[in-house]
């Protein structure tokens, strides 16, 4: 939506092509992290290995574990990640604080704009927790556990995610997938596979209430059995309960282009104050809602008939993964009460009149 194509195509190339760093440094840090020679766990692995993809935090190497034979990806940090990633971290805070005086003294004392609450230092803050927890590989390991644990078998066998064999905090070594990025599969891959990836990650945010932060090309694959493989699991994060349920309500009321009630999501949301002016907000939120229900069917209209069958299963994901999120009692369900049934079956009707 920012930049046009050509540039895309460049930015993407970070995700998994950028210049790697020497396979002699990257050996040093595995025997460092491992305690004991490289050549003692893997094999097919010296400093004459070529890595098979570079990103900005690391490198992975294809080799084999020694002691069972088993291919496996090796994913090595790039040295001194911690000092770089500090020093940078340090560089933004100190320029969003800079932000925050500017906005406060300039902008709302001597200029006059509306109060404001100061977000800028705590948004970044919030980026700098991430950052480090990305930079820790015991932390990725944990999450690809939980994510193989509990969000593969809710998926009916559509969504794979790798066995982690081996973490220490620098190096992390996975199952070895078979197969190429989702996003160069064939069209018809990815027309089948499209669904699948929504289901996937309207369970994580609808049902988990645990989800994978960082789903680019690069982290999204398709393996030998034609199933969605997830990796990459160093940016993940929770979702209350409550915000889940809330999540649920705003699709309900997205898809039955219920203004009013979007509002009063985004206030439960916490993206809009309790106290914003209602009155102010609805007649433009409403003209471009109506605008973008226009485009809709315009664009509907025109599409092919294979296409209109994916936007139906679309609409039928969104409305199990809303079922699904059901609470266990109905306090917590849409303001409503009840017991858990009647959650479901309040729910049942209101994806029926959609």
């Amino acid at each position: 939506d920012l930049l046009p194509p050509a540039a895309i195509y460049e930015l993407q190339k970070l995700c998994d092509a950028v210049p790697s760093y020497p396979t002699a440094d990257a050996m040093a840090l595995v025997a460092a992290e491992l305690g004991r020679p490289v050549g003692d766990v893997f094999d097919d692995l010296d400093e004459s290995s070529v890595p098979i993809a570079a990103a900005s935090l690391g490198q992975v190497y294809r080799c084999r574990l020694r002691r069972t034979g088993e291919l496996v990806a090796l994913k090595v940090q790039r040295p001194d990640m911690i000092r770089a990633v500090s020093l940078d971290l340090y560089l933004l805070r100190r320029y969003m604080q800079a932000v925050e005086w500017f906005k406060q003294e300039i902008l709302t004392d001597l200029v006059g704009a509306a109060e404001r609450s100061a977000f800028d230092v705590a948004l970044l803050d919030t980026f700098a927790r991430a950052s480090y927890l990305e930079l820790d590989y015991e932390a990725e390991a944990a999450n690809q556990r939980r994510f193989e644990a509990e969000l593969v078998p809710r998926m009916g066998g559509r969504v794979y995610v790798p066995k982690c064999v081996l973490a220490t905090r620098k190096v992390l070594a996975t199952e070895w997938i078979e197969g190429e990025q989702l996003a160069r599969s064939p069209a018809a891959v990815i027309t089948a596979l499209t669904p699948v990836g929504i289901d996937c990650f309207l369970h994580q945010l609808l049902v988990l209430g645990f989800f994978h932060s960082d789903p680019h090309p690069g982290n999204l694959l398709v393996d030998s059995r034609g199933r969605l493989a997830l990796i990459d699991f160093g940016l993940c994060a929770e979702i209350d309960r409550f915000d889940s349920n809330a999540l649920t309500s705003a699709i309900v009321h997205l898809m039955r282009g219920d203004v009013e009630a979007l509002v009063e999501d985004a206030v439960a949301l916490r993206f809009l104050p309790a106290d914003v002016d209602r009155e102010a907000l609805l007649p433009p939120l409403r003209a471009v809602f109506e605008r973008a229900q226009l485009a809709a069917v315009t664009e509907l209209r025109g599409q092919a008939k294979g296409e209109n069958g994916m936007r139906a299963q679309t609409s039928s994901i969104l409305g199990r993964a809303a079922i699904q999120a059901a609470p266990a009692n109905g306090g917590s369900d849409f303001g409503g009460g009840g017991g858990d049934h009647r959650a479901v079956a309040r729910r049942r009707g209101q994806f029926a009149a959609v």
